[in-house]
């Protein structure tokens, strides 16, 4: 979505030439995290956390399942 060349980002700046590209905050943390560590077990922890977080957000059942979870355990504490 973001390229230079075809992306939504080179859309927007044919239409509005001023307009600005920036990633989200939470893109820059990863960005961060990933580009500032040099320790491998850093990236395959950012790597995992990412691959769980696509598992619920592409699956309408698991973060339903998760929301459950979550109220169930806030109704028990």
């Amino acid at each position: 979505m973001s390229g230079k060349q075809k992306g939504v980002q080179a859309h927007i700046q044919a239409i509005v030439a001023r307009a600005v590209y920036t990633h989200c905050k939470v893109h820059w943390l990863n960005l961060a995290i990933i580009h500032a560590s040099d320790s491998i077990h850093a990236k395959n922890m950012m790597a995992t956390v990412l691959t769980i977080a696509f598992a619920f957000d592409y699956s309408a059942k698991r973060l339903l399942r998760f929301h459950e979870n979550l109220e169930t355990d806030a109704a028990g504490t």
